[in-house]
């Protein structure tokens, strides 16, 4: 092996001037013309360019370029055997191949006069022996104090390589090592401005590109020409002028001046001209920049179409909420005054003989009250979700009662296609009822000249949980039907096609279905009708209808009532007192809570406990439960209201309630649920 770089005292080996044939002035017209051969751009263009020329002219076996990867990390290898089409189509080899990374990391030339006698093996080696090659000389590629690589000839002789080939290679390294700088630089230009081309062609936003001195187009992407309705050859060479409404100009220059003195840079509701003359509102982004040596202004542009109607929508939600907060407490208010209506007519009819016509009235007043309930119901079903206050409930029942209801005085003849037995499901039978009346309604004012309404009940496999069975249940009406671009709209609330609609009837069947675990699904062909699809979940399949329960006995048990309304104390105090129960009112939490530690301290127990869920300016049900079991773990508590902002109502158990009393409710629904929560 011989070491061009290094000798024993630390100076450079004097390679001869030239083999025999090659003068000084031959070498100087050899590098002149290797100048020529590698005066390309890319990378590509020059590696092939250097690899041809030296294996013409050094009259060598092999010629190769090793470029260096990271620090250590190998080099990639190009030689005549490989097509190079960029700096990635090398092959990766490892860095102690041969002697490459020994030359890197002397930055010195390495002759190795017999390969076989290098002492570190290697995969490189052993093919180029395997090959007949067995002398190689390697020198650095340098460039700016930087080592990209090396550059490496081989020969099949030992000792093959004479000092005048080593000299030419020491002197056309340099030159190569700048040249593939600049290749690698102008290749990873084209490809920045390539990938630039790409976004500038791709981007959804419009750009433009403008000339800060005389306001001319530069550059204009696709998305800016479509916007404008033009073609980005139509644009090139026109001002920005051409683009923004004559009547707003001075506006748009204003905004101009103030990006290229760097005092804005975006605005909204720029306005814009297309090419017919009409004007739209774009949000604008705006920098100073310098382009090709040019000083401009690059505009990044929006349709602010989007952007507004995104406003409108939160506009629109903003006041949907506020009805919703409005709608809640009304029905919050309008129950607890239907709570003593009810309740008081209940308490007055079994004092009237039930054939005279004070009884009549009253009877007729409760069922109009009764009814109205369907009104509180759906305003807070609106108002917050109306979380479901869930029971076992026949939901064949439920379609069949409230579908008679809601076409009952109309010329519309409901058919029933219901199985036998009772299909059970977990859900509120107030809210699945109001989801029925309201679209079985909706059927009847699509059939104003009278007609059939289809109503079936069937159970089938889950579609969404094969494991699972649910019910389907079909509405379908013989009206014009719906036309396909309303389907989008038609569960969207205060949308609708009725004069005098309010939009509500839809929205809040979907709401429910949604809150029962359900879905809800419309089919529909112009002249053919409507059919709307519920699928809910049921609960064990389908059940025989269970043996009527033994009814219940008060038990004269003590009871206490926390309630915010007066009336509503009154009128549970007084049909709990005429049921043989000892009752104590109190209105709010606090007194509740105090209440219940004086009769405990007492040894007079309450039997069960009424607290009203929402107690305004006070303490509510919830905390007020909360610390009375503390008191006593075992007490019976019961929650109560006429609306509920959270999920109470329908988990009251989680909350330490044994039972739920909506509102409204009449003297006997409330001495019904007193009485199951004296036996739970």
């Amino acid at each position: 092996m011989y070491d061009y770089a290094m000798v024993p005292d630390g100076g450079r080996v004097e390679p001869a001037s030239a083999e025999e044939g090659d003068s000084p002035g031959d070498i100087v017209a050899l590098i002149a013309e290797f100048d020529r051969r590698i005066a390309y751009l890319s990378f590509s263009e020059i590696a092939r360019g250097a690899l041809a020329f030296l294996d013409e002219r050094l009259h060598v076996t092999r010629v190769s370029v090793a470029l260096l990867l990271g620090e250590r990390d190998g080099f990639r290898m190009f030689d005549s055997t490989i097509v190079v089409r960029g700096v990635e189509s090398g092959k990766v080899v490892p860095f102690a191949s041969a002697s490459l990374g020994h030359t890197v990391e002397r930055k010195a030339s390495t002759y190795r006069a017999d390969i076989g006698q290098w002492p570190i093996p290697n995969s490189v080696d052993a093919a180029l022996m395997a090959a007949g090659l067995h002398s190689s000389f390697s020198t650095p590629l340098l460039c700016g104090g930087r080592c990209l690589g090396t550059l490496n000839v081989a020969d099949k002789a030992v000792d093959g390589i004479g000092p005048s080939t080593r000299q030419i290679v020491e002197l056309v390294a340099p030159r190569l090592a700048f040249a593939i700088h600049m290749g690698m630089t102008h290749d990873d230009l084209v490809a920045s401005e390539a990938r630039f081309r790409d976004v500038f062609a791709t981007v959804g936003d419009g750009i433009v590109v403008a000339d800060v001195t005389n306001r001319k187009i530069m550059m204009v992407n696709p998305s800016m020409a479509a916007m404008l309705d033009r073609t980005p050859e139509e644009l090139l060479g026109l001002t920005i002028d051409a683009i923004h409404p004559a009547d707003r100009l001075s506006d748009v220059i204003a905004l101009f001046v103030a990006a290229i003195e760097g005092r804005v840079d975006q605005a909204l509701d720029v306005p814009m001209v297309r090419s017919d003359g009409t004007a739209f509102l774009a949000d604008v982004a705006a920098r100073r920049t310098i382009l090709s040596g040019n000083a401009c202004v690059v505009g990044v542009f929006r349709d602010a179409s989007a952007r507004k109607q995104r406003e409108q929508e939160n506009v629109q939600v903003q006041k949907i909420e506020s009805i919703r907060t409005l709608a809640a407490g009304i029905a919050h208010d309008f129950n607890n005054l239907l709570t003593g209506l009810i309740c008081n007519i209940s308490l007055a009819k079994p004092h009237l003989d039930r054939s005279s016509l004070p009884w009549e009235l009253l009877d007729e007043a409760q069922r109009a009250a009764v009814r109205s309930t369907a009104l509180t119901r759906q305003l807070l079903t609106f108002a917050k979700g109306g979380s479901p206050v869930r029971e076992i409930a026949d939901i064949v029942q439920i379609v069949c009662d409230s579908s008679s209801l809601a076409s009952s005085g109309s010329n519309v003849r409901c058919q029933f296609n219901l199985p036998s037995q009772r299909v059970l499901v977990m859900g509120d039978e107030g809210q699945l009822a109001q989801v029925i009346q309201n679209i079985v309604r909706n059927a009847v004012e699509a059939m104003p000249d009278g007609g059939t309404a289809s109503i079936g009940v069937s159970v089938a496999r889950g579609i969404q949980d094969a494991e699972n069975e649910e019910v389907r249940i079909e509405i379908g009406d013989h009206g014009p039907g719906i036309a396909p671009q309303l389907f989008e709209h038609l569960f969207t609330p205060f949308f609708t096609t009725k004069p005098g609609g309010s939009g509500l009837g839809l929205a809040v069947a979907h709401s429910i279905v949604q809150a029962h675990g359900g879905r809800i699904q419309v089919s529909s062909s112009r002249g053919g009708g409507a059919t709307f699809t519920i699928f809910l979940p049921i609960v064990d399949g389908v059940e025989e209808d269970p043996a009527p329960s033994p009814a219940v006995t008060p038990t004269g048990g003590r009871v206490l009532v926390m309630d915010d309304q007066v009336m509503i104390l009154h009128v549970a105090g007084r049909a709990l007192r005429a049921a043989g129960y000892q009752t104590e009112e109190v209105a709010d939490g606090v007194k509740a809570i105090a209440a219940y530690r004086e009769a405990m301290q007492r040894g007079q127990r309450f039997d069960a406990a009424i607290l009203d869920l929402t107690v305004s300016g006070g303490m509510g049900g919830r905390e007020a439960a909360a610390a009375i079991l503390v008191l006593d773990p075992d007490a019976r508590i019961m929650v109560s209201s006429g609306y509920s902002e959270d999920a109470v109502m329908s988990d009251f158990r989680k909350h330490g309630f044994r039972a739920v009393l909506p509102k409204p409710y009449s003297a006997d629904q409330l001495l019904d649920a007193v009485a199951g929560l004296l036996q739970s």
